[in-house]
């Protein structure tokens, strides 16, 4: 697995609707609607700082992209290529690389998966009150946990919760650790949180995507990454009492044989 850092103005500028792309399709397989980035290319190349790939023997497994017109390098986007079997490993690897990079103050506005990584890789949950200032945009209200708030997005104007990780600088980095008080226990406690909810909507996409595939797309058979996700979701709906659609997930897993991949030589 091979983690790529592209800075390179013209690169970026060649890579970026590809990547585009990849973040519109995964972002609707995984039933989260279609990336809320910048509509114009030309904007999102001028403020795009950074592009991330992970990339393995099968081809790309993640990327992410960051812009800069925030301070540091906010995250944009970042996915998964769910056709790719290692694509967890290679979100994690870009947000690993996110966590430990404090040389080029990276950030993200996060919520779903990427809220789960950076909380299982131990990053750093930036408190309410200092998190509605790096990210410039009205908030609808603060949750009681000090962490998340909910806000507009998207075309729609949608309410959604999110949260931030990470400093836009090192201005910022020492204004948290230093007047807020105890943000090492408050780290530990967010890190620690369950994030039920989020991966509960996770398991019932991932079922809905799938029988969608089996039943209007006539997909008969499931790749392995198809199948291992299916089980994971099928015994989270089990944990959460959602009996109906672990049960639905089951049927799919009976109804679709899993193929089996093999290495063509050359």
């Amino acid at each position: 697995m091979k983690l790529d850092i592209i800075t390179d103005a013209q690169e970026i500028a060649e890579r970026l609707p590809a990547i585009r792309e990849t973040l519109n399709r995964e972002y609707a397989y995984f039933g989260l609607g279609k990336w809320n980035g910048p509509v114009s290319n030309r904007y999102l190349i001028a403020i795009t700082t950074e592009i991330k790939i992970v990339s393995t023997e099968q081809g790309m497994a993640a990327c992410a992209i960051y812009a800069g017109n925030f301070g540091g390098n906010k995250a944009l986007g970042v996915a998964g290529v769910h056709t790719n079997h290692e694509y967890r490993k290679g979100v994690a690897e870009i947000i690993k690389s996110d966590i430990a990079g404090f040389d080029k103050w990276y950030w993200v506005e996060a919520s779903g998966a990427i809220e789960h990584y950076f909380k299982k890789n131990n990053g750093y949950p930036i408190p309410c009150e200092y998190s509605k200032n790096f990210i410039k945009r009205p908030i609808e209200r603060e949750c009681p946990d000090g962490f998340h708030f909910e806000r507009k997005m998207g075309p729609d104007q949608e309410i959604v919760q999110k949260c931030v990780f990470g400093f836009p600088s090192n201005e910022d980095y020492l204004r948290v650790t230093q007047e807020f008080a105890d943000y090492e226990g408050f780290r530990k406690k967010i890190n620690n949180e369950s994030n039920g909810n989020n991966t509960l909507d996770w398991a019932r996409y991932v079922v809905g995507n799938i029988e969608e595939m089996f039943l209007e797309f006539e997909v008969n058979e499931m790749p392995p990454q198809w199948s291992e996700d299916l089980k994971s979701a099928i015994q989270i709906l089990q944990e959460n009492g959602d009996d109906k659609l672990a049960a639905a997930g089951e049927l799919l897993l009976e109804s679709m044989p899993e193929l089996e991949l093999i290495h063509v030589p050359g």
